[in-house]
């Protein structure tokens, strides 16, 4: 096990909000930190070095730490993290910063409105896409919406969720062709959940470019997640490059990272193709994680392997059932 990249995302309290997320209550991040600290090593990502050894050797291991979309969550992360003396990457897209909350994140809140199950919420996107005579394509195959739900009847991807929220994210983030089509259905159902405008829920829910300057005094690193949350395989090759590009460029004006050395990339969706890996390669984009489930390591033979980094889900590193740490379990 030569290290273990733990993913993050929201990190909070629920009840705490008006919704719910799929999230790492506060409590359970830190003593999942403090079980890291004593089981092994928790890797500072500015060690270039040391990060490379331990992706490089398999007769020890450690661990290393990244928070994936720029939620506010993370401030409060890093504070802990800066008071213990570890530090982490931080990955949060371009276009949090627009003010606007991303279409990614609008069916989170759709999804967590608690007035509506994700069954009702399927049955109203089935309902608009009859209406409205909206394509769906999978696996490069014009399906209808009956034909897509029978395909997914028998899908079982190892994913940390239910079928019912699987088909939804999918249909909203991907698979309806149009992508005006998608933005106008999370619109119509955001205003189906919800009697306030997506503004109202802005406040507080992204970091600010303040914030980064303040994580990056406490020594949190940053590396990009794209520009706006794009699935990769499904854009243009001008498409990614501007993803990428704009993303980096962001950065280095904003004086997180100062130069090619210190690209690091995240994927959206942990989704990407061959023209992807090409463009980060060009890029000189050093590491870049992936949602694949495993230890990280770098095998020299293989040309993208550095490209390719395995992580784990907090959740893969949390027993449910005596309510703490453990070591990864698939």
């Amino acid at each position: 096990m030569p290290l273990n990249t733990i993913m993050y995302h929201y990190v909070r309290n629920n009840e705490d909000y008006e919704y719910d997320t799929f999230c790492r209550r506060l409590d359970e991040f830190y003593s999942q930190i403090e079980f890291f600290k004593q089981d092994a090593e928790i890797v500072d990502p500015q060690d270039l070095e040391k990060v490379n050894f331990y992706l490089s050797h398999n007769s020890s291991y450690a661990y290393l730490l990244t928070f994936d979309d720029g939620y506010y969550d993370h401030l409060n992360c890093a504070k802990f993290l800066n008071a213990n003396n570890l530090s982490a990457y931080f990955f949060p897209p371009k276009n949090i910063f627009e003010n606007q909350i991303l279409s990614v994140n609008l069916i989170h809140l759709i999804l967590g409105n608690r007035n509506f199950s994700s069954k009702k919420i399927l049955k109203r996107i089935v309902f608009f896409i009859k209406e409205n005579d909206i394509k769906i394509r999978l696996k490069n195959n014009n399906l209808s919406i009956d034909d897509y739900l029978e395909v997914y009847k028998e899908f079982n991807p190892v994913i940390l969720d239910n079928r019912n929220n699987l088909l939804i994210k999918r249909l909203l983030q991907r698979d309806i062709q149009s992508e005006m089509k998608r933005i106008d259905l999370i619109n119509y159902l955001f205003e189906y959940v919800y009697s306030k405008s997506p503004k109202y829920y802005l406040k507080n829910f992204y970091i600010s470019k303040e914030n980064m300057k303040e994580m990056k005094t406490m020594g949190m690193c940053f590396g990009s997640h794209g520009e706006n949350h794009q699935w990769m395989s499904e854009t243009s090759l001008n498409s990614q490059k501007e993803e990428i590009e704009n993303s980096y460029q962001f950065l280095e004006i904003q004086e997180e990272i100062t130069s090619e050395k210190s690209r690091v990339f995240c994927y959206p969706y942990g989704d990407y193709n061959y023209q992807t890996l090409e463009i980060l390669l060009k890029a000189k984009v050093k590491l870049a994680f992936t949602t694949n489930l495993g230890e990280s390591f770098i095998n020299p033979s293989e040309r993208f392997s550095q490209l390719l980094l395995k992580r784990w889900d907090t959740n893969n590193l949390w027993n449910n059932l005596y309510r703490k740490p453990c070591l990864p379990q698939r």
